[in-house]
């Protein structure tokens, strides 16, 4: 007969566990019993962690037929999404964002337990600085109602038993200046509340529901830096001009608001981009407007001069057709070498690194249209980074990012730009062929056709050109007053709780 012995082994085991269990029961309740208290204290007391989502479109340009060559050179499109989304997470349109609202000062509640509520909004009264020192920020004031009209304010100092303090006594850590300020005095609501290290006015706006608040204030760069990194920006696919904008905060209001507000500014400065591009384009055609006029004047005296004095009326029909021909073709020369002007101009201006903002090429006609605005994006982010270092040095992760983006951003220009100068060459070769084709026509004909002939040229070809100016400030005058958004909001912010997390 055979015995099971590994089945005995597993009823022995189970009935000593059971046994083991029965004998420290009372330990391992009181365990379970402190495991589920602390839960329970740590769950009252953890931070709730908000996520406030939305999602944006961006439009594509109108790229009025052309080849794309700049979309092909920066990868079907793709890191022109990568420019924006660089351009939305970075610090110089979160700064934007965060001036529309006032997040500079943090108020806090107190209950009876010591647990601590961000008020956000709902704060009973504000404060009002006018003067703090650095050392003041980050330090936490508590707020006291005694009577109606007075509270207790308070600063204290860090304490001897907290972590700092103890590594202050083991000579590890030196308490700074800001963990020694202390302040402790009666104040009335409105009044003036002024030390060497602060000045503010905290004025009630509302009956107290609590008997302890407390506020503190925060540096713009923390605050800037804070949420940079709470925002995560993703793109639907791979080649979607969809993005999903997402920003965690522990106060679901706050997120939504934040998020709104970085999404309008977004779009509010691409509108701006445009408009000032517009506004630059109008500049200088009223320049060349102002130019062409003077030379249309001075051609047609002469030509009235020379017709006085020499008794001519007309010239003949062949005359008529070289001049005619000649003055447009010598138009349209001139429109092309204005375009070859910017270009050249840009490209020498990318090369040497130097200043793009002068730089006007809202009434230039592209061979490329994308080229003229990923020029203007360019000058955006040459703006961004400009704002970037008054704060940061190169080094900043945010200064480093843009200076990829603006490196990669003037290669593909740089290809663009060779592209296009080789297009407008040849097109201004054909021109100076048939210009010259024209002119030996002339020669051929009677000295007096051929002088009004040469009188009548700058005549037509500055009329022509000045025609040109005026329907292309025109379409500039009609494009800055339609001018739209690069982007649209989809879906307004709207909040979720992510977590819990303990301060």
């Amino acid at each position: 007969m055979e015995v099971n012995i590994s089945n005995n082994n597993e009823i022995m085991d189970s009935k000593e566990a059971f046994r083991t269990i029965l004998r420290y029961k009372g330990f391992i309740s009181f365990v379970v019993f402190i495991f589920l208290i602390g839960s329970a204290i740590y769950a009252y007391y953890a931070t709730r962690i908000y996520q406030s989502s939305t999602s944006i479109e961006i439009l594509k340009e109108n790229s009025n037929g052309s080849n794309d060559i700049i979309l092909k050179a920066l990868g079907g499109g793709k890191a022109n999404i990568d420019n924006e989304i660089s351009v939305l997470q970075s610090r110089w349109i979160m700064q934007r964002a965060l001036e529309k609202l006032n997040l500079t000062t943090e108020y806090f509640s107190i209950n009876e337990f010591e647990k601590k509520t961000e008020l956000y909004k709902d704060s009973p009264f504000v404060v009002n600085k006018k003067i703090l020192e650095d050392a003041i920020y980050g330090k936490t004031f508590e707020l006291i109602p005694k009577t109606e009209d007075t509270f207790e304010l308070v600063i204290k100092p860090v304490s001897e038993y907290s972590l700092k303090g103890i590594l202050a006594k083991l000579d590890i850590q030196p308490l700074t200046e800001s963990d020694k300020i202390a302040y402790d005095s009666i104040h009335k609501y409105g009044e003036e509340i002024s030390t060497p290290l602060f000045t503010v006015t905290i004025d009630k706006i509302k009956k107290f529901d609590g008997k302890h608040y407390s506020f503190r204030f925060v540096q713009k760069n923390d605050l800037y830096s804070m949420y940079v990194k709470r925002l995560t920006i993703n793109q639907t696919s791979e080649y979607s001009s969809l993005l999903n904008l997402t920003l965690d905060d522990d106060v679901a209001l706050r997120a939504k608001e934040i998020l709104n507000s970085i999404t309008r500014t977004y779009i509010d400065q691409g509108i701006k981009a445009k408009t000032r591009s517009s506004e630059a384009a109008l500049g200088f055609i009223d320049k060349q407007l102002e130019y062409i006029s003077k030379r249309l004047n001075k051609s047609a005296s002469n030509l009235e001069q020379y017709k006085e004095k020499n008794n001519a009326v007309d010239i003949g029909q062949k005359a008529s057709l070289a001049a005619s021909k000649i003055a447009e073709y010598e138009s349209k020369e001139l429109e092309l070498q204005t375009e070859i002007n910017i270009l050249t101009n840009v490209q020498r201006f990318i090369n040497k690194n130097e200043d793009l903002s002068g730089l006007t090429v809202g009434a230039i006609n592209f061979a490329d249209k994308n080229l003229g605005t990923l020029i203007v994006k360019l000058q955006d982010m040459l703006s961004q980074i400009s704002d970037l270092l008054t704060d940061f040095t190169e080094l900043h992760p945010e200064v480093q990012k843009l200076t990829k983006s603006i490196s990669k951003m003037k290669r593909s220009i740089k290809i663009a730009l060779r592209s296009n100068l080789g297009q407008l060459h040849q097109r201004k070769n054909a021109l100076v062929k048939m210009v010259s084709r024209y002119n030996a026509m002339l020669r051929n004909l009677p000295s007096k056709e051929t002088k009004i002939a040469a009188l009548n040229r700058p005549f037509d070809v500055n009329q022509k050109i000045y025609e040109y100016l005026l329907q292309k400030r025109a379409e500039t005058a009609i494009l800055k007053s339609s001018t739209v958004s690069r982007a649209r909001i989809l879906d307004s912010a709207k909040e979720m709780i992510l977590q819990s997390s303990q301060e």
